[in-house]
Order: C-alpha cells, then structure tokens, then sequence
C-alpha cells in the first residue's frame, strides 16, 4: 500500500461494492471461531515485579484475578 489515503480509498470501493450483498469468501477458504472463556495478560516490568492477570468469562460476564509475577 503506497500511503494511508489509498488504503482508505480501497475501503470504500470495497464498501461501496458489497454494499448490498454479502461478501463472498473464496472456495479455498477456511477458519476457526475463537471464543475465548479464559485469556491471561502479561505485562513485563522491572525486576520481575511483573503483573499477571487472568480474565475469565462466567455467565457472559469478565472476572479479573491478578496472579503472582
């Protein structure tokens, strides 16, 4: 992509194209549905002080539990 202009410009072609239908996905085409119940975020920090947390989806709803470093 030559600059940021002409990747908005795509868009919006692509937009305007598929405006009224569905996007067509190849023949070749494949993939996976990822729902996720549980997701842990790290994050380094000095001295290995780091903070961990562990996210876990329970009835629709995210709990957050920090973890040890």
């Amino acid at each position: 992509v030559a600059d940021r202009t002409q990747l908005e410009e795509q868009v919006i072609k692509t937009q305007d194209a598929f405006a009224s239908q569905e996007v067509p996905c190849p023949e070749h085409w494949g993939g996976y549905k990822v729902i996720p119940h549980r997701i842990e975020y790290w994050v380094g920090r000095p001295h290995r002080l780091h903070d961990r947390f562990n996210y876990t989806k329970v009835e629709g709803s995210w709990t957050l539990t920090r973890l040890c470093p």
